[in-house]
C-alpha cells in the first residue's frame, strides 16, 4: 500500500511533501529557508503574524477588561486600570490652585502645608501682612495681606473638595465603560 498514489509518503523534518498535479504524484522537496524559519518560532509562546509575515511576541492583555484597538494595533486599558489613574489626574488639577487678588496659590499638598504654616505663624506673631510673599509662580509681593493667604487656603479647600467629587464621578463613568479616553474628562469646577 505504501506505493499507491492515494497515500502521502513520509518525509523528514526539513522536507515538505506536495502533490504535483502535472505529474500526478507526491513530490518530496527540501524546505526553503523561509519555510524552516516559519516552522520554528524563536520562543515557544510566539505566534506567526500574517500581517508582517514574521514571528511576533504575544501581546499580553494589560487587564481582563482591556479591548483591542484595530486602528492602533494596541490594547485600550479597561476600566479598572484607567480608574486607578484618575486620582493622579485630580492631584494635577489641584496643583493648578487658585488666584486671589491676582496672586496664584498652588493647591498641591506641599503648598497647602506651607500656606497653613505661614498663616499659623502670622496668627502667633499677630501679623496682618507678610513683609515679602513669594507666590506659586515665583513672583515676590511686598506687604502681602495675611487675609489673602487665609482666603487662598479656604478657596483651595473648596476647590479640592469639588475636584474629589468630580473624581468620584469620573471613576464611576470609567468603570461603567462610558469613558475610555481620560483626556476627554472635564475637570471644570
Amino acid at each position: 500500500m505504501a506505493n499507491e498514489r492515494s497515500e502521502k509518503p513520509g518525509c523528514g523534518d526539513f522536507q515538505v511533501v506536495e502533490w504535483d498535479d502535472q505529474a500526478g504524484e507526491w513530490l518530496i522537496r527540501d524546505k526553503t529557508e523561509a519555510e524552516l524559519y516559519r516552522d520554528n518560532p524563536p520562543y515557544p509562546s510566539w505566534e506567526w503574524d500574517t500581517s508582517i509575515e514574521d514571528w511576533a511576541a504575544p501581546v499580553e492583555r494589560p487587564d481582563p477588561n482591556a479591548k483591542w484597538d484595530e486602528n492602533n494595533q494596541s490594547w485600550i486599558p479597561g476600566g479598572e486600570v484607567l480608574a486607578r489613574r484618575i486620582p493622579d489626574i485630580r492631584k494635577e488639577r489641584e496643583a493648578d490652585g487658585v488666584t486671589v487678588n491676582g496672586v496664584r496659590y498652588s493647591g498641591d499638598a506641599d503648598n497647602r502645608q506651607a500656606l497653613n504654616e505661614a498663616v499659623q505663624f502670622a496668627n502667633q506673631a499677630g501679623l496682618i501682612t507678610f513683609d515679602r510673599w513669594k507666590d506659586s509662580d515665583g513672583k515676590y509681593h511686598a506687604s502681602h495681606p495675611v487675609e489673602d493667604v487665609r482666603q487662598a487656603i479656604t478657596d483651595i479647600g473648596a476647590r479640592r473638595s469639588a475636584l474629589i467629587e468630580r473624581e468620584a464621578q469620573h471613576v464611576e463613568s470609567v468603570l461603567n465603560g462610558d469613558v475610555t479616553d481620560l483626556s476627554t474628562l472635564d475637570w471644570t469646577v
